[in-house]
Order: C-alpha cells, then structure tokens, then sequence
C-alpha cells in the first residue's frame, strides 16, 4: 500500500512540474524614447513593464506612466545558440516608424519574434529592408 501511495504521489509530482514550470513569467523594464507599433496598434515613447508567460507565449506590455496593460498577444520563440547577456528589445525603424520585432531576454539564449503587421509590410515594400534598433531592458 506504502508503495502505491508513494507512487501516486509521485506520479503526480511528476505531472505537475511541468505545469508549475510553464507558468513562469519573464519581466523587464525598458524605456523607449520613441513612438512604436506593436501588431496593428501604436504606441507612445514612454516606460514599459515587459512581461512574457513561457507557456502560452504570451508577451504583455504595460505601461508605468498609466500602469494599463498596453499590449498583450502571441509570439514565436526564436533560439539562438549563444546567450544573450543583456537581453535586448529590436524595433525595426522605417524613416520614422518604429515596430517591435523581437525580444531577447537576459542570459538567456530563447528569446520571442513577432510578426510583422500589414503597416510594416507595406513600408518594407516600399522603402526596402528596414534598420534595426535595438534597446537594452532593465531586469526586475
């Protein structure tokens, strides 16, 4: 019987840590002195709260000036095979237009890709490959 519950017990343990593991969330401060797109919706140049749920993908944007959630939707992980050290946020900036494009996080080597939006896709067409601008976060 002792044998039984322990392997129940174990069992359960067993399914549970990844669960426990794939809640965890990522956060990081940035300060973006620009106004930016991410997806279809554009932002102002402020001071952001960066926040990723490994699990689902799921990257939020909150804003410290109003503490409103500014942004939340899905991405693609990405892998590089070295760390990145100091995490970095890459806009790509067309003329005046910035757009989110990635998100690298500190000491890490998994980092998370969107996609690019109708408006960058026409700009891309029309003023070809866009300059990459990368901004270092603050680690909370």
């Amino acid at each position: 019987m002792k044998h039984l519950v322990f392997a129940t017990v174990l069992g359960i343990a067993a399914l549970a840590a990844p669960l426990a593991r794939s809640q965890t969330t990522t956060i990081m401060g940035a300060k973006i002195p620009f106004s930016f797109v991410v997806g279809e919706h554009r932002l102002p140049p402020g001071d952001y709260q960066v926040t990723l749920d490994s699990a689902l993908g799921t990257l939020k944007l909150l804003s410290r000036q109003s503490g409103e959630e500014a942004m939340a939707l899905s991405t693609a992980r990405e892998t590089r095979s070295r760390e990145e050290h100091s995490g970095k946020l890459t806009f790509h900036r067309y003329g005046e237009d910035h757009f989110l494009r990635a998100i690298w996080f500190p000491g890490r080597t998994e980092g998370r890709v969107l996609g690019r939006s109708k408006a960058e896709q026409e700009l891309a067409r029309r003023l070809g490959p866009a300059e990459k601008v990368d901004i270092t976060p603050r680690v909370r």
